[in-house]
């Protein structure tokens, strides 16, 4: 149980990291760009940008409370890495992503087989 808390509390370390990263460079490019014409392509991208950036921090952020509530055995946690684990196995079976669709497989194999222990 340790490694797959451990795994997503550095996972969400790093998604918050990744989605300051991208606010820092919607900011810089707003503020690069500022006074001069821009298209509204442009003003798109830096929304979307930023509102990338904040839905990355978010779900670093519960990633970060799930791998805490998963280390310390909390059932709330053991359920949301379940259905979280289904919802990755179906974005990776759209996306084509098998490495996905392999991990989420083998992360709610091993949580369902444990699940006594977060009783």
């Amino acid at each position: 149980m340790a490694v797959i808390s451990v795994f997503m509390v550095l996972v969400g370390v790093i998604m918050v990291l990744g989605g300051l990263l991208i606010i820092a460079a919607a900011f810089l490019t707003t503020l690069f760009h500022m006074g001069v014409a821009t298209s509204g392509a442009m003003l798109f991208t830096g929304v979307y940008l930023y509102v990338l950036g904040a839905v990355l921090v978010l779900l670093g952020i519960i990633d970060v409370i799930l791998g805490w509530g998963l280390w310390k055995l909390r059932y709330w946690a053991w359920m949301l890495a379940i259905v979280f684990g289904i919802v990755d196995a179906l974005l990776g079976a759209v996306t084509f992503d098998i490495v996905l669709v392999l991990v989420a497989i083998i992360v709610v194999v091993y949580l369902w087989f444990v699940r006594k222990a977060f009783r």
